[in-house]
């Protein structure tokens, strides 16, 4: 993980989580690591229903920027990414 990415305040269980969850999306070069429906599902099913994916819903409304298996940066998502 980048320097930059570090220190956008967001936690590492949530950088954890895409990658072992999250959907991939290439963009401009490098993919984009985020929480779709079915990541959603599978973290639910995973970790114990709805009431257990509730703690971790506010990590997934973020996405990450990877280029050569290292994230670059780390953002929080506003609106619906364009694939």
């Amino acid at each position: 993980m980048t320097r930059h990415a570090t220190q956008r305040s967001i936690p590492p269980l949530a950088v954890e989580l895409f990658e072992r969850y999250g959907a991939w999306s290439r963009h401009d070069g490098a993919d984009v690591l985020f929480m779709d429906k079915q990541a959603r599902k599978r973290i639910a099913r995973d970790f114990g229903g709805a009431r257990a994916l509730r703690y971790v819903e506010p990590l997934l409304n973020k996405y990450a920027v990877v280029e050569n298996g290292r994230v670059i940066t780390l953002a929080h998502r506003s609106e619906r990414l364009k694939r």
